[in-house]
């Protein structure tokens, strides 16, 4: 996954209606690309751009999925019997019981039930363009849009589980193949792995949690995992740009300080583990 989104500039009004609102990629996107739906198929896609403020207080469990076909936004706050539409072109907040709703077990896709908000009562929203906010109220609870920051530079597991709940759930959902585990583990001799990946990349999102949990599963003491956040224009940042990183995520490895071999981003032709037992059984 190549690329990246041009930077807008906070407090401007370009950055509210690129961040917030305009629900299509831009040309160069490195978002993946949307699924073509015929009308009345109501699909769905998770998007990671955005966090949700409940009361004042973030809640990054809340959902957000863009609609194939429009410029609509549908939001699921965080233990809420209510989820929200949010349609930029009548710029109005439409309510709907979530039980109307239905997210596959990865959390990538998501459809609405025919007439679910039909004659549903609306109001509109609240946009600040100098903050690049989207306010409105779900019943009697204020709702804040704000921009979700990726991660960017050095991060723990633990750091992106808290900013991207889905990685933990990723993880813990996989079952990577055990004949490569154990080629892992068995692996000897220090070995250093940088992990580059983009929390608001949705392959990153799928691949990163296996390797997770593979590494985890193999517990080998030899292999040093460090992860490293990037930017959208990760190809301008310097830090990405000296590892010859051109996809995400990109896996490097090391041996006393030297590249001995990489899985650049979407090249993955076999399960993660296998072919990261296929790098390191290259140095035997």
């Amino acid at each position: 996954m190549a690329g990246g989104e041009r930077p807008v500039t906070r407090g401007s009004l370009a950055f509210a209606a690129a961040c917030l609102l305009a629900l299509a990629p831009s040309s160069g996107s490195a978002q993946a690309p949307l699924r073509e739906t015929s009308p009345g198929q109501n699909s769905w896609q998770a998007t990671y751009d955005w966090s949700l403020e409940i009361e004042g207080v973030l809640s990054l469990d809340s959902l957000f999925f863009k609609e194939a076909t429009s410029d609509r936004l549908l939001i699921l706050p965080a233990g809420s019997a209510d989820g929200a539409l949010l349609d930029q072109t009548g710029r109005k907040i439409t309510p709907f019981r979530r039980d109307q709703v239905s997210v596959d077990p990865a959390g990538e896709n998501a459809r609405l039930a025919p007439g679910a908000v039909e004659g549903r009562p609306s109001s509109p929203y609240t946009l600040d363009t100098q903050r690049g906010t989207v306010i409105f109220h779900l019943g009697s609870r204020r709702m804040k849009i704000v921009t979700r920051a990726p991660l960017q530079g050095p991060a723990t597991t633990d750091e992106i589980f808290k900013h991207t709940p889905a990685y933990r759930k990723g993880m813990e959902a996989y079952r990577p193949e055990q004949a490569s585990v154990q080629a892992i583990k068995g692996h000897r001799g220090a070995v250093t792995i940088e992990v580059f990946f983009g929390t608001w990349c949705p392959h990153c999102k799928i691949v990163v949690p296996q390797f997770m949990k593979t590494m985890s599963e193999a517990g080998s003491r030899d292999l040093k995992v460090s992860y490293i956040g990037v930017p959208r224009r990760f190809d301008q940042w310097p830090e990405s740009r000296s590892k010859g990183v051109r996809g995400l995520p990109t896996i490097i490895f090391y041996r006393d300080g030297r590249e001995f071999g990489r899985i650049p981003g979407g090249a993955e032709e076999a399960p993660i583990e296998r072919m990261v037992a296929k790098v390191l059984s290259s140095t035997r």
